[in-house]
């Protein structure tokens, strides 16, 4: 298995944060901490949080320019 980064495995977790959310509807810091508190792994704990928290609140924006993308 290739060697990953912090910042790899951090960008990892971040899509299946979001997923979660997508899914499950839940509370945006309760996914945020289960997924900062997991063990396997060493992330960028501050790049998680920001890239999480960046995509989220930036959705509309994010959404409106794939859109045109998704067929």
């Amino acid at each position: 298995m290739a060697y990953k980064t912090s910042k790899q495995r951090s960008r990892e977790r971040v899509v299946q944060a979001l997923y979660q959310y997508l899914v499950s509807g839940g509370e945006v810091l309760q996914i945020e901490q289960q997924f900062l508190n997991q063990k396997e792994g060493k992330i960028s704990k501050a790049f998680f949080s920001n890239l999480f928290l960046n995509i989220l609140r930036n959705r509309t924006e994010l959404d409106d320019l794939i859109a045109p993308t998704i067929s």
